[in-house]
């Protein structure tokens, strides 16, 4: 499916997953005060890559978010306050 003729919701979806993700990796390479809230970015990246994955039926993307999802979920209830330490 190329862009042309992805609805423009999807195209959204792609384009906020790919771009989410490497602002989440600043937000935590740079290790403020806010790094743990990376995490959640980080979920919601992958989970967008995922629908877009299965979306434009790349199973490789769908593979590779979804696990993705998993560690990102880890991070979360890891190291956003309150969670385990």
């Amino acid at each position: 499916m190329n862009t042309a003729t992805k609805p423009v919701f999807v195209n959204f979806v792609g384009w906020f997953g790919a771009v989410s993700g490497p602002v989440a990796a600043a937000i935590l390479a740079l290790n403020i005060p806010v790094s743990p809230y990376a995490y959640p970015l980080f979920l919601l990246s992958s989970l967008c890559m995922t629908a877009h994955g299965i979306a434009v039926k790349d199973n490789k993307v769908v593979t590779q978010n979804m696990l993705f999802n998993i560690i990102n979920l880890i991070g979360v209830i890891r190291w956003l306050p309150g969670g385990s330490s």
